[in-house]
């Protein structure tokens, strides 16, 4: 098959994708293989990585869909991001893996979660000494006038995210507070254990008024954040013992979910669940992934993102086949 007839096939089955109104492009930042892989959420089929030869052990993953960019936070010392590892943070664009920039964190953090603010347009790495740090999203740059000192709130430990609003919502294992924008903290203690007692809470998403989180081998679902009181509306938690650990979370269209972690087995995978039920629908990404820390879903993607991943695979494989 000649190259331009390669590439004109990729870019039909692209189109024949993206045609389905459901497609869902899940990504994940995989400690493992040292990368960023891409995954069609819908079926399961595996669309290629990005990042090696970059990152060296991504703790944390974060996407800005209005410029097509995908951050990782990644401890590039070689640490696990438990105990004070130096950080680097990366861009890249999500489409076609191309490196857009990085940057040197000033700060070595513990337990880091990475949350895009929609309202101010930053990054924050929130850090288990209670302080979350803000970054340009274009430049990379710390902008210290604008990040956020959590003193008060020492269980920060890994989960955070930042509602359509620009609300911080941080979660441990019993309670879930909300930093408004004008640092304003409240505290929603619940009975029941929120995600995983004692144990970090390893990725936070959120989508509309809905709240994922996971940690250990459950996640919890909170259906209203509007709503919340501190008596009320407790989290609904599931444990799945297919896991080893459940690291990463993401929402996709309507009801559905995505959470992805190391297998009780060894290496990776992904569910797709129904988040109202937590009901598994299937699971994909085994074999490819060994130890995903973290997720980002990107909901029916624009028709070029299909093209762009489509294109870059059909190179990809030419190159493959000439050597």
């Amino acid at each position: 098959m000649s190259m331009k007839r390669g590439l004109l096939v990729a870019l039909v089955a692209c189109g024949a994708q993206f045609a389905h109104a459901s497609f869902e492009l899940v990504m994940v930042a995989d400690r493992g293989t040292k990368s960023v892989h891409r995954f069609d959420g819908t079926t399961g089929a595996y669309l290629g990585a990005f990042g090696k030869g970059y990152v060296q052990n991504p703790l944390a993953l974060e996407i800005n869909t209005a410029t097509n960019t995908a951050y990782v936070l990644d401890a590039v010392d070689g640490g696990t991001g438990t105990s004070g590892s130096a950080a680097r943070l990366w861009a890249f664009n999500y489409n076609t893996g191309e490196y857009l920039a990085s940057a040197k964190t000033p700060f070595a953090y513990i337990y880091p979660f990475l949350a895009r603010n929609s309202v101010d347009g930053h990054l924050y790495v929130g850090n288990d000494n209670s302080l979350t740090d803000a970054y340009n999203s274009t430049t990379l740059a710390r902008v210290p006038s604008v990040s956020r000192n959590l003193t008060s709130y020492t269980g920060l430990r890994g989960g955070g995210a930042f509602d359509s609003s620009g609300n911080l919502w941080i979660a441990d294992g019993f309670s879930l507070r909300r930093v408004a924008v004008a640092n304003v903290n409240t505290t929603f203690a619940f009975s029941s254990v929120l995600c995983a007692s004692g144990a970090p809470v390893n990725q936070v998403a959120i989508s509309g008024n809905r709240l994922l989180c996971v940690g250990a081998i459950s996640y919890s679902a909170i259906q209203s954040l509007s709503g919340l009181a501190p008596t009320a509306n407790s989290p609904t938690v599931q444990t799945d013992s297919s896991y080893n650990s459940i690291n990463g979370a993401g929402f996709g269209h309507g009801d559905t979910a995505y959470v992805t972690g190391v297998a009780s087995g060894g290496g990776g995978k992904i569910s797709r669940i129904l988040f109202s039920e937590r009901l598994k629908l299937q699971d994909f990404g085994t074999g490819i992934l060994v130890e995903p820390r973290s997720m980002a879903v990107v909901v029916a993607p624009e028709p070029g993102t299909m093209i762009a991943i489509g294109t870059g695979l059909a190179v990809l494989a030419r190159r493959r086949k000439k050597s």
